[in-house]
């Protein structure tokens, strides 16, 4: 399995046939360049513009809310948060699992609030989670800690950095590992990960956005 972090919260994660891309931003460059195969897309938030249908391709599965699907051999599950800011008990923060290859990803999307023990339990067992490391309109850098220690994943891929909306400053990353204890090294382009090679013990992977 391979995955990139296109800026913001867009993630592309390749694995066998299939591609799938979490919270693809305006712009983002989309799947990667010469592959042919099964494209699920994901938006934590279906209330924001962020997905142009006259950039994606006709043929994609595009998942915008709560529920469970198994698409081209992958099984993907939206859990609902509350985004309490908003002022309405309508507005929901989607939270999606994907599984493939024997692994559990979790994309938290725009988490705003902590998680209820509730959605932790309906997550499952998580071996990466990605989620903001803190900062404007997502929760902060305490809060995030808490939720990698109460899932206790193997790898955290943070989202951090950047003027763009909805990126965390990279002080709120640092005080994130700070609070969990867990050192990270310099960014990379792109993960592969397999079963076989996850970490005995948790690890924070930061990578580079990567345009192309």
């Amino acid at each position: 399995m391979d995955i990139r972090w296109q800026g913001q919260t867009t993630f592309e994660i390749a694995t066998g046939d299939s591609r799938v891309i979490f919270d693809p931003f305006p712009g983002s460059p989309g799947p990667t360049p010469g592959w042919e195969g099964s494209l699920v897309i994901t938006s934590s938030r279906p209330d924001l513009e962020r997905i142009d249908p006259n950039g994606i391709d006709p043929a994609a599965f595009i998942l915008k809310g709560p529920g469970e699907y198994e698409i081209g051999g992958l099984a993907l599950k939206g859990i609902p948060t509350p985004r309490s800011e908003e002022g309405t008990d309508r507005a929901i923060n989607t939270v999606f699992v994907l599984e493939t290859e024997g692994l559990s990803i979790c994309h938290a999307g725009q988490l705003r609030d902590p998680m209820s023990s509730q959605t932790r339990q309906a997550l499952g067992a998580i071996d990466i989670l990605i989620l903001p490391a803190g900062g404007q309109g997502t929760i902060g850098p305490e809060e995030a800690a808490s939720i990698i220690r109460q899932l206790d994943p193997k790898i955290v891929l943070p989202v951090y950095g950047g003027a763009e909306p909805g990126a965390q400053s990279e002080d709120a990353l640092k005080r994130m590992i700070s609070e969990i204890g867990v050192e990270a090294g310099d960014p990379i382009p792109r993960l592969n990960v397999t079963r076989s090679n996850l970490p005995p013990e948790m690890r924070v992977v930061l990578l580079r956005p990567t345009a192309r």
